[in-house]
């Protein structure tokens, strides 16, 4: 092995300079992290503002609705869509509005697809907003393809055909505030509108509306339908009552109605007619098909019996005036008031389908017991007057006849104007009293009576009496105390006389048998015959007397 020291040849190592290697990366740097990350975003941002933005139609609608841009498209009361831009068509009749709608209507922009301009309406006042916003741009859908271009309706169109639900007619001869659009309520619950309200040849009004199902199943051939959007005062048995509905029926109109509770109730068919009543009362008092037809001849004095006004029985409603008219009476030679009533059969407990036989029986039976009718008011001396069945004590004999049947009037008018006639005539005949002579001639009596007062012969007579009246107390009781006594006494007697009268007539019986005595027998029989009589008169007397003692002071009567 050798000392000698290694040398390194390596000329990096000994003698050389040092050298750097430079090796690029594939990756650019973490500098460039951020503005990757940017465009990322903002492309992701454009890809979902490309894919949630809806599609872009085009509406013609007739010129003056009032939309403008930022109009609201609504369905159902959701936005679901917004006018972008408007414009004027070339003829100025029309205007051309551009409309972004909602991705999720891509797929609901079919053929048949309807669009129509919406005035602001106060039936739902959830908020103001509905009120000021102006109008809006109602929107019914269709399943397809979406169309670049759509003309709009002139007006909402009818429901029926577009949501399950069925169509029903009012008529009236006024409909009051109820229009177009107003709801239609059943138990304070939204279930349809009214789609049209027309005016017919006869001058009376014709009303479509709709119910959307399955409400429509509510509505039945025996419905009663009245005019919910008027305040309603009146004056019944329990006192005045004021009805006051909500706001937005108040301004917009409704209508509402109700149905029988009898689940078996069949249900009305499309298009059936029904009347629209003024009120809830009317309504649920006017005549049905069950109703039985009555005549009722009243008096000018009864007032102002208006159709419609009730007929009472007992207090309760049983029928309605039908019909009334004021006619004169040629043969009476006054004014009459000829009405036709129309009483239920139901409200008086007689079962259905008796028909007029079972009424008349039974209204002939209370006719028979007094009842009569007479003219009313739910309020005395306030209001028109309705019609009352009332039994009449003492009424003439009368039956029922005629065609219809008339129920005989009360005598005297009756009612309130009966009570007002009856008191004019006891004031008429107050006022014909000779009252001044009257009051002259108490006067005059007054006086005579004041000096008679003072007479001194009237205190002395009035003193004689009072001590006559004394005495005979004192009597009264005297012979009280003494009548047992004198009463046995007068037995004893009777006892004794009846006594010896039977020992003689003994005596007598035995000499007659044994011969003559020397004695004039019939002198002797007349003796004990008036001696027996005696007896038996003081037998009565002492009677008598036990009877009524009082007899020794004021004698037998």
């Amino acid at each position: 092995m050798s000392d000698r020291p290694q040398t390194i040849s390596d000329s990096r190592v000994v003698g050389d300079p040092l050298v750097s290697i430079e090796q690029r990366s594939r990756w650019p740097g973490w500098i460039w992290a951020v503005p990757v990350a940017a465009i990322a975003i903002v492309g992701w941002l454009a890809f979902k503002q490309i894919t949630d933005t809806g599609p872009e139609i085009t509406v013609i609608f007739p010129a003056g609705g009032g939309i403008g841009a930022g109009t609201s498209v609504q369905y159902r009361g959701q936005g679901v869509g917004e006018v972008e831009t408007i414009a004027f068509e070339d003829d100025l009749q029309h205007v051309r509005a551009r409309i972004r709608m909602d991705a999720v209507m891509t797929r609901h922009l079919g053929k048949g697809t309807l669009f129509w301009i919406e005035g602001p309406t106060l039936s739902n006042l959830a908020t103001i907003k509905s009120v000021i916003s102006g109008p809006t741009i109602g929107f019914f859908p269709k399943s397809g393809t979406a169309q670049r271009e759509y003309v709009a309706l002139p007006e909402a169109p009818l429901m029926e055909g577009l949501v399950p639900g069925r169509s029903f007619v009012l008529h009236a001869r006024d409909f009051g505030n109820v229009g177009r659009g107003a709801a239609v309520m059943f138990r304070s619950l939204k279930v349809g509108s009214v789609q049209s309200v027309r005016l017919l040849p006869d001058r009376t009004f014709e009303a479509v509306f709709f119910v959307e199902a399955p409400y429509d199943k509510l509505v039945s051939p025996d419905s009663r339908f009245w005019n919910a959007g008027d305040v309603q005062f009146g004056l019944g048995p329990a006192g005045p009552h004021l009805q006051v509905p909500s706001v937005g029926a108040l301004l917009s109109g409704a209508v509402a109605f109700d149905s029988p509770n009898s689940p078996s109730a069949a249900e009305a068919e499309s298009g059936h007619a029904f009347a629209l009543y003024g009120s809830r009362g009317e309504a649920e008092f006017a005549p049905s098909g069950e109703s039985v037809a009555y005549r009722v001849v009243l008096g000018a004095e009864a007032g102002a019996v208006a159709d419609g006004a009730p007929v009472m029985l007992a207090g309760k409603q049983v029928g309605t005036v039908e019909h009334g008219s004021l006619r004169w009476d040629a043969k009476a030679d006054s004014l009459r008031q000829p009405l036709t009533l129309a009483i239920e059969p139901a409200r008086l407990g007689l079962p259905a389908g008796g028909g007029r036989a079972e009424m008349d029986r039974v209204m002939a039976k209370l006719i028979a017991q007094g009842l009569r009718a007479q003219p009313g008011s739910a309020v005395p001396l306030i209001g028109p007057s309705d019609v009352e069945l009332s039994f009449i004590h003492g009424a003439p004999a009368a039956t029922l006849a005629g065609d219809p049947p008339e129920i005989p009037a009360a005598p005297g008018g009756g009612g309130v104007q009966g009570i007002l006639a009856a008191l004019d005539t006891i004031s008429n005949k107050i006022g014909n009293l000779p009252v001044d002579e009257i009051a002259a001639d108490i006067h005059i009596a007054t006086a005579r009576l004041a000096e008679l007062s003072e007479s001194p012969a009237l205190a002395e007579s009035l003193e004689t009496l009072n001590r006559a009246v004394n005495n005979l107390e004192a009597t009264s009781a005297s012979v009280r105390s003494e009548m047992p006594r004198i009463l046995g006494d007068l037995r004893e007697t009777v006892r004794q006389a009846t006594s010896t009268v039977a020992e003689a007539r003994r005596t007598i019986e035995t000499v007659s048998g044994e011969g003559t005595v020397g004695l004039n027998s019939a002198s002797l029989s007349q003796t004990l015959y008036e001696l027996t009589r005696a007896a038996q008169a003081m037998r009565e007397l002492a009677d008598y007397l036990d009877r009524n003692p009082s007899a020794l002071v004021r004698g037998r009567q």
